[in-house]
């Protein structure tokens, strides 16, 4: 019998995420598996909490709320930004995903929520924030380590 995935561990997984109103965010059983090391932030912490412990061949379901998924909505990653701060883009559209950089340096996405006259509201919030989630998820195996 092959050992449990731990942190650390490089795993292929298909996952079926899916919304409570039956929306599905993201599908990967009939594609190539996702490949992801363990505790790295390659896929998101709820993710790398179902992974930890199963073993190669194994499934679940799950059903997460959000506040132990993407978390709740928050009304200060809505931001509203000046609109010269977006010349260099030639369209602006609702619903467009840009990425931003951070004072740190970091990329995040936005959403454009709306576009007023002299601003742009931008929402930081994830996609999935806010959501009830419903998980389907498979550990197809467990890579090999490598030599570093």
């Amino acid at each position: 019998m092959s050992s449990p995935a731990k942190l650390g561990d490089t795993v292929r997984v298909h996952l079926r995420i899916e919304l409570e109103d039956g929306f599905v965010a993201e599908d990967t059983f009939a594609d190539e598996p996702v490949t992801a090391v363990l505790g790295h932030g390659d896929i998101h912490a709820c993710l790398e909490r179902c992974l930890v412990g199963m073993r190669p061949g194994e499934q679940k379901t799950i059903s997460l709320e959000p506040e132990e998924a993407f978390g709740l909505r928050s009304t200060q990653a809505i931001h509203t930004l000046p609109k010269e701060q977006f010349q260099e883009r030639e369209s602006l559209e609702v619903g467009q995903i840009l990425a931003f950089r951070t004072p740190g340096g970091q990329r995040v996405p936005g959403a454009i929520r709306a576009i007023e006259e002299r601003h742009v509201v931008v929402d930081f919030n994830h996609p999935l924030a806010g959501h009830r989630l419903n998980i389907r998820i498979r550990l197809v195996d467990i890579l090999p380590g490598r030599e570093d």
